[in-house]
C-alpha cells in the first residue's frame, strides 16, 4: 500500500511538472503552432525589427488582411519606403491602437481600415482578454504612451508573466484544432501566406464552397443612423495623435459585399460624418465591388483584393500625402 501511495504522488508530480513545463514554453508553442491570432507575431517581429522601416503602414481586420497588397499601394504611390499590411483576424481600430505609439518615426503614414458596423457599436470599447493573451504570447509589452492612448486598456498586461502564461493553457486545444482543420475543412489555404508583411490572402478559391448558404441580404449591421459617440471620440483622439506625431493618418471604410447590402446610399453618410473629424483623412471604399470579388459574404478573393488595392493607391495618391 505505501508503493502504491509513492507511485501515485511520483506520477502526479511528473504530470505537475510536465504542465508547469508545457505552461512556461507557452511563447515558443505559440510561435511554431497555428492559431486564430498568431498574426500578432508578425506584428510584433515587425516593430522589434529596428533596421525594418515601413514608410506606410497599413491597419486593418480580416477584411484588409485579405483585401489590401500593400506592393500595389507601394507602387501606386511610388514611394521609395516599403509599405506593409499589418492587419489581423478580428483587428479593429480599437485593437490597432494597442500598436500605435510603437509606429516607428520614419514612417509617414498610416491606413486604418475599418468597416462600417464597428463604428456603429454603441458597447464599451475593450479588448478580449483573448486577443491580449495572444499578444503578449508574441512578445508584446504594454508602454506608458499606450496607456495614456487607451486610459481602459487591457489590464492582462499588467500581470505577471506567470499569470498570461497560465491564462493562456486553453490555447493547446486551439493548436490541435487549426492543426487538425485543413484535413476536415472543405476551404482550400495556403498557410504560409498568413505570415507575410505584405498580402496575407491565404485562400486559393475565388468562392467559398456553398457561398450562398452564408450570404443575406438584409443589410444587417449597416441600418444604424450614425457613428457611436464613443468610438467617433476616440478616432479623433487616434486622429490627434499622429498629427502631433507629424505622421499622416487615413480611415478607409473598406468595401461591403451587395450580397450582403445593395443599399449603396447608405454608406455615403457614414463617410461624410467621418470627415468632419479634425486632422482626419477618410477614403470610402464601401460600394466598390461586385458580388464576383468576394470571397465570402465578408472577404475579397484575389481579384478584389487586386481592385481594392489599385483603387486605395490611386485615392491615397491623388490625396497629395507628404510622402517624398
Amino acid at each position: 500500500m505505501h508503493r502504491f501511495i509513492k507511485k501515485i504522488i511520483l506520477f502526479s508530480l511528473c504530470i505537475f511538472g510536465v504542465l508547469t513545463a508545457l505552461i512556461f514554453l507557452q511563447p515558443l508553442l505559440y510561435r511554431l503552432f497555428p492559431s486564430d491570432f498568431d498574426r500578432h507575431v508578425v506584428l510584433e517581429d515587425y516593430f522589434k525589427k529596428l533596421d525594418d522601416k515601413g514608410e506606410v503602414i497599413i491597419f486593418g481586420d480580416s477584411r484588409s488582411m485579405f483585401g489590401v497588397d500593400s506592393r500595389i499601394v507601394k507602387d501606386q504611390l511610388k514611394i521609395a519606403g516599403q509599405a506593409y499590411n499589418l492587419s489581423s483576424v478580428s483587428q479593429d481600430f480599437y485593437e490597432s491602437s494597442y500598436y500605435y505609439s510603437r509606429v516607428k518615426k520614419e514612417t509617414k503614414l498610416v491606413v486604418q481600415c475599418i468597416s462600417a458596423p464597428i463604428l456603429f457599436n454603441n458597447s464599451t470599447q475593450s479588448l478580449p482578454d483573448s486577443k491580449a493573451i495572444s499578444m503578449y504570447l508574441s512578445g508584446y509589452r504594454i508602454n506608458k504612451e499606450t496607456k495614456h492612448l487607451i486610459p481602459n486598456y487591457n489590464k492582462s498586461f499588467d500581470h505577471s508573466s506567470i499569470a498570461n502564461y497560465y491564462s493562456s493553457r486553453s490555447y493547446f486545444k486551439t493548436y490541435v484544432h487549426n492543426f487538425l482543420r485543413p484535413i476536415f475543412d472543405d476551404e482550400v489555404y495556403k498557410e504560409s501566406n498568413r505570415h507575410s508583411k505584405f498580402f496575407p490572402h491565404y485562400y486559393t478559391q475565388d468562392k467559398l464552397p456553398n457561398y450562398s448558404k452564408y450570404v443575406f441580404h438584409n443589410c444587417q449591421g449597416y441600418d444604424l443612423k450614425q457613428p457611436s459617440t464613443n468610438r467617433r471620440s476616440f478616432i479623433q483622439k487616434a486622429a490627434g495623435y499622429f498629427n502631433d506625431r507629424n505622421i499622416e493618418y487615413v480611415l478607409v471604410l473598406m468595401p461591403v459585399n451587395p450580397d450582403v447590402c445593395p443599399n449603396t446610399k447608405v454608406f455615403e453618410k457614414f463617410a461624410t460624418d467621418l470627415r468632419q473629424i479634425d486632422n482626419l483623412m477618410v477614403i470610402d471604399l464601401s460600394s466598390l465591388l461586385e458580388s464576383r470579388y468576394f470571397y465570402d459574404r465578408t472577404h475579397a478573393n484575389k481579384m478584389g483584393a487586386k481592385v481594392i488595392s489599385d483603387e486605395l493607391g490611386k485615392k491615397l495618391k491623388m490625396m497629395k500625402l507628404k510622402l517624398q
